[in-house]
């Protein structure tokens, strides 16, 4: 974590797919100071699983709605600052699943923006 620490530097949103967060690994495992962390362990299979951290500096709450939505892998928080609030997010498609999938979950999402 350390190594993503000093990567972060200077930054406020970041994002990690593949982080194989599962739930024998705890958020203190995964903290990064100064950021609030929201996670997406993926159940059921080894792999995958999403981290997003937000700078602290910023209010960040976790979207529940679009996080649950039909596309498997996502994570979702609003995330207000002084220029307005902002919908972020995160999303993952395995290389052998089905792009089409993909292309009508981005078709859904840019319809309730």
């Amino acid at each position: 974590m350390a190594e993503l620490e000093l990567r972060m530097e200077g930054v406020d949103i970041a994002g990690v797919m593949e982080s194989w967060a599962s739930g024998v690994i705890n958020d203190a495992e995964l903290h990064v100071k100064g950021f609030k962390m929201f996670r997406a362990d993926r159940t059921g299979a080894k792999g995958g699983s999403l981290l997003l951290y937000v700078n602290k500096k910023l209010d960040a709450a976790y979207n529940q709605h679009m996080s649950t939505c039909r596309f498997r892998e996502s994570l979702w928080c609003d995330v207000v600052t002084n220029k307005g609030k902002f919908l972020v997010g995160i999303c993952y498609r395995s290389p052998r699943s089905d792009a089409r999938i993909m292309k009508n979950y981005w078709r859904g999402l840019m319809r309730r923006c």
